[in-house]
């Protein structure tokens, strides 16, 4: 019936994400897939990342998170169903049975309360973070686009135009790394390269799923 449809095309949408996801950090980092956790359960969806206080780790796993976020938003909207969220830090902890967590509990009570419309909002604990660094900074992880504010300064994940601004992102990318990498102690540039693999794996992968 209408449920079980329904129920299947969010089965698929989920295990489509997450399949572009793992391939995005395939790509990037094999260590980094070990600690990614993801769970599924009634309408909801956890995904959890570790935090890192290294500033450009902090921005790469942030940058790989809002991935997996418009990835799956755009793939369910294609559904025709619209979804809300949040995202917070805070103590994690799980071991394939149950979940603890107060990052969990910060990113519930936004999608509650502030999410409304079909959006993932950001915690403002993230966004002062994020403004920690300058606008070049955050351009190069192509969050410049991604991150937007509503008309009360509500930060959410830009859904739109993931296609855009996820060639944008390739397109600033490649422009910063015209030098050679593989002889560049330099760890951002380092950064950039893995980056640039990322996003253009995750678009080259969602273009051939959605076809």
């Amino acid at each position: 019936d209408v449920t079980s449809t329904l129920l299947q095309d969010i089965q698929e949408s989920f295990k489509l994400a997450t399949k572009i996801l793992q391939e995005a950090v395939k790509q990037q980092d094999k260590d980094l897939l070990k600690h990614l956790k993801y769970y599924s359960f009634s309408d909801n969806i956890c995904i959890s990342l570790p935090f890192f206080e290294t500033m450009y780790d902090f921005l790469n796993n942030f940058n790989l998170l809002c991935i997996y976020i418009r990835g799956f938003q755009l793939i369910m909207m294609t559904k025709g169903i619209f979804m809300r969220g949040g995202i917070s830090t805070g103590s994690y902890f799980s071991d394939g049975n149950i979940i603890f967590s107060m990052g969990l509990v910060k990113a519930y009570k936004l999608e509650c309360s502030k999410a409304i419309y079909p959006r993932v909002v950001i915690d403002e604990i993230i966004i002062e973070r994020l403004l920690m660094n300058n606008m070049t900074e955050l351009n190069r992880f192509g969050l410049g686009k991604v991150v937007v504010f509503d008309s009360e300064n509500i930060a959410f994940v830009n859904h739109f135009g993931i296609m855009e601004t996820s060639i944008l992102q390739i397109t600033s990318a490649l422009e910063s790394n015209v030098i050679d990498l593989e002889n560049v102690d330099d760890p951002l540039l380092k950064i950039m390269s893995s980056v640039t693999d990322n996003i253009g794996n995750f678009t080259k992968i969602l273009l051939q799923n959605l076809e």
